[in-house]
């Protein structure tokens, strides 16, 4: 206050002494005065925030930000935080104050290791029932010779959520929540060469439903689709989670078996097959029984040298092919005369 009153005092001055020394000097002294005073003033404005800029500065980019600000010392102490870093905490049913973050944090180890980071971070926690995932990212702010962190925390749930959506389409068949062909190829390379590295069996069962073609004209589309989706739920409720189950198109299905020889191949196989023969599907009034033929094949030991999944895909549609000459609703395994009508 007494920097402006003093300045606006100045013009004031420059005209008395017109007044009195005018006659003698023939100075202008308001001329003189006045570039002083706004200098003067401009000063004040600065120095004293007379329009209050960096409160509005801070309102704008701190405190009514979206996303979560916390200001940290160098002993972790917690130095100022936004509205947005409070309702995050909040939800964690945690209450922001002064403290160290190691001692407000200590039930939450892992978003403790996140904010004590000078590298961002994601982060993937439940709220309310509900996945949600943040990306913290880590700012080194250096004033008056003291290193400060702020820390900024962002919603990216909607992104992840977009990009696992994203995922699913790119691997999974829609119809019969199964790997498409395309990704069941690539993890089928995969544990091929797994298996051949640690020396194990693998075993592959090639599936087809039998007459699918009928189903489709005598029930309609409509009807064939419910079978092939009740067929992929049938198959992943009764394979190991280790198992690779893909759909190849059509009405074609393929499983590789992790661990396994060509006798558990051939019994699971079998198992699989009267399961399917009990599966009723309906659509509308309509009841639906269908059947499936299987083919067989295994490989370990050596033969890992000579033939790559290429070959064995092959080998497996061989024995599909024969259980289909066969009659159908059987399991053939390649090579052998394991065989079940």
């Amino acid at each position: 206050f007494l920097n402006f009153f003093t300045v606006s005092l100045l013009p004031m001055v420059a005209i008395f002494l017109i007044i009195l020394l005018y006659q003698r000097t023939y100075i202008d002294y308001v001329a003189l005065v006045l570039p002083i005073s706004q200098i003067l003033i401009y000063y004040g404005i600065l120095k004293y925030d007379f329009f209050e800029t960096k409160s509005m500065v801070r309102n704008a980019f701190f405190e009514d930000s979206k996303l979560g600000m916390i200001l940290l010392e160098p002993g972790l102490r917690i130095i100022d935080y936004n509205k947005a870093a409070e309702e995050f905490f909040n939800a964690l049913s945690i209450l922001l104050s002064d403290i160290s973050i190691e001692e407000l944090l200590k039930d939450r180890p892992e978003l403790l290791s996140i904010l004590k980071s000078d590298t961002s971070q994601e982060l993937s926690l439940m709220i309310d029932g509900k996945e949600h995932f943040y990306e913290i990212e880590a700012w080194q702010i250096r004033e008056n010779n003291n290193k400060e962190s702020l820390k900024i925390i962002r919603d990216i749930t909607d992104k992840k959520l977009l990009e696992k959506r994203l995922i699913y389409l790119a691997t999974i068949d829609t119809l019969s929540g199964l790997y498409n062909r395309r990704k069941f190829m690539e993890l089928a390379k995969m544990e091929f060469e797994r298996a051949k590295r640690y020396k194990e069996g693998l075993c592959i069962l090639m599936m087809d439903i039998d007459n699918f073609k009928n189903i489709n004209d005598c029930w309609g589309h409509r009807a064939g689709d419910k079978v092939i989706s009740e067929f992929g739920y049938l198959l992943k409720d009764s394979l190991r989670k280790t198992d690779i189950i893909g759909r190849l198109g059509g009405e074609e299905f393929a499983v590789i078996l992790h661990k396994a020889n060509k006798i558990q191949g051939f019994t699971l196989g079998e198992n699989f097959r009267k399961k399917v023969v009990t599966t009723e599907v309906v659509d509308g009034s309509n009841k639906i029984n269908f059947t499936i033929s299987i083919g067989v094949v295994a490989i370990q030991g050596d033969e890992y040298e000579t033939k790559d999944m290429e070959d064995i895909l092959k080998q497996a549609d061989e024995a599909l092919y024969s259980a289909k000459t066969q009659g159908k609703n059987c399991v053939v395994v390649f090579g052998e005369r394991l065989k079940v009508n």
